[in-house]
């Protein structure tokens, strides 16, 4: 893969939760100009537009179908938005909402360590304790 992709750890089966409805390309006159916003318990975390989406669905799609096939049916993950993202904890309610298309919502389970870092992805990076070792995250 001649690019960093998530697709291999996030394409796993029993990944990635969708619905409880699904919205057909037909349905949507610009998937390139979409307002989305999402909260985390219920505090706001995104709002942006798909206009900003640094690749284009045609051309992830194109890159895509180099080592996949598609077929009908299948969902393909565009990423998201950076700004605004922050750690999950199990007990957080999840919410995503697509303008014209309704909202979604989500509760994060599992039992992995609480993550009380506050960071933004490319900006603020948790600096590694003196004399090296792990971050806490």
């Amino acid at each position: 893969m001649a690019r960093r992709t998530q697709f291999i750890p996030k394409g796993q089966d029993s990944h990635g939760a969708c619905g409880p409805w699904l919205i057909t390309k037909d349905e949507i006159p610009d998937p390139h100009n979409v307002v989305v916003k999402s909260w985390t318990s219920g505090e706001p975390r995104q709002n942006y537009n798909t206009k900003y989406m640094a690749h284009k669905i045609p051309d992830q799609i194109a890159w895509l179908t180099k080592f996949l096939r598609l077929n009908p049916g299948d969902l393909v993950a565009t990423g998201t938005f950076h700004e605004g993202l922050r750690p999950m904890n199990p007990g957080d309610t999840i919410e995503i909402e697509f303008e014209n298309m309704g909202r979604a919502k989500f509760e994060v389970k599992g039992n992995s360590p609480r993550k009380d870092a506050d960071w933004l992805p490319g900006r603020d990076q948790p600096k590694p304790p003196e004399g090296g070792g792990m971050h806490r995250v």
